[in-house]
């Protein structure tokens, strides 16, 4: 077959994993924002409707690490409306609450880091629907070659735990922040 005719983004490329210091071979890492009330998530565009999930995604050999992979993806699927820097994130990643998620094959594959909004906050990192939304069209419009269809984060949104139980029985939730949620303790304070 000629890989030259073949779209770009039609490209599997080999994932690599990063190993944690508890020997977790990670292939994807995200983040969590939290608070005794809520979350907030990314909505992406699922079938016709769209999915809530937390703010992640695979890791990269160029990253080096699993903090830069949770830098890089949250700036990314923010539109850099806000960023968290990569020292940021590696100060706190041991601090913070860590939910593991197992693959296929039982091994640990992704980690959301549970960071509490008001810890973002003392970092001035603090998350708008609004600039989110700026952010975004002034990518699409900067871009007007590259379909809309790979802009996949289109809604910053925190969602109340009352928002979650519905969207969870509407299936309008990913299936990683499913098992995620799964995990989580509502009372992290």
């Amino acid at each position: 077959m000629d890989n030259s005719k073949k779209p770009y983004h039609k490209y599997k490329p080999k994932r690599y994993s990063y190993i944690d210091n508890e020997g977790n071979s990670l292939s994807a890492a995200g983040i969590l924002p939290y608070d005794a009330k809520g979350i907030w998530v990314i909505g992406e565009k699922g079938k016709n409707v769209i999915l809530y999930t937390d703010m992640g995604g695979r890791y990269d050999y160029h990253d080096c690490d699993i903090y830069q992979t949770i830098s890089r993806e949250f700036n990314e699927e923010l539109y850099h409306s806000v960023e968290i820097t990569r020292s940021q994130m590696e100060e706190l990643y041991p601090k913070s609450k860590r939910i593991y998620i197992k693959g296929p094959k039982g091994d640990i594959v992704y980690v959301s880091v549970l960071v509490h909004v008001d810890t973002l906050a003392k970092l001035g990192i603090h998350l708008s629907p609004e600039s989110f939304s700026n952010c975004r069209d002034k990518v699409v419009k900067a871009n007007p070659s590259v379909p809309d269809k790979l802009y996949e984060s289109v809604e910053l949104k925190y969602l109340t735990y009352p928002e979650i139980e519905v969207l969870l029985k509407q299936n309008r939730v990913s299936t990683r922040l499913r098992k995620i949620l799964a995990q989580f303790n509502q009372n992290y304070e």
